[in-house]
């Protein structure tokens, strides 16, 4: 409980780097499957913030650099245009991927807890309540199957939602 309380207080002061690494830690550590499943989500959301922020600073450095260009003139056409066609890095897909897979193990834990009493009316109470506090889960795993280029995905998971 202690690296989860570490790790919510990280994810508190928007450092998800100092973060993930709590949370790893509460997955070696934790013999509860609920308790386990909590810290997929809290390192799924960890995972996702941080590719957040570092695409955000790969998109600052380029307007910075882009500026640069558009200050020298004209004749820096072919740079900036050779400048804008360049992917992220390969660092925030990482973290999206990996984001992606921690949502995707508290989605199958959700559907495997209650598919199979669903079909009484406290099993579909108790799946609706559980949907309902993992709605973050299922749009945040979207969010990365996105942000991934894998659309196909996204609508799959948007569907299971």
């Amino acid at each position: 409980r202690a690296y989860g309380n570490i790790g919510n207080l990280c994810m508190v002061q928007k450092d998800p780097e100092r973060a993930i690494p709590h949370y790893t830690e509460v997955l070696r550590l934790s013999k509860e499957r609920s308790t386990s499943y909590v810290a997929y989500h809290n390192r799924g959301c960890g995972f996702y913030e941080l590719g957040h922020k570092r695409i955000n600073e790969q998109l600052t450095t380029r307007k910075r650099v882009d500026y640069q260009f558009t200050d020298y003139g004209p004749h820096t056409r072919d740079l900036e245009s050779k400048h804008q066609q360049q992917e992220f890095d390969e660092n925030p897909r990482k973290l999206f991927k990996q984001g992606l897979s921690d949502f995707e193990k508290v989605i199958e834990n959700h559907e495997n807890t209650f598919s199979h009493i669903s079909s009484s009316p406290k099993g579909l109470n108790l799946s609706v309540c559980l949907f309902e506090n993992n709605s973050k889960t299922f749009s945040r795993a979207q969010d990365c199957a996105f942000y991934l280029g894998d659309h196909y995905r996204a609508l799959i998971l948007a569907e299971r939602s």
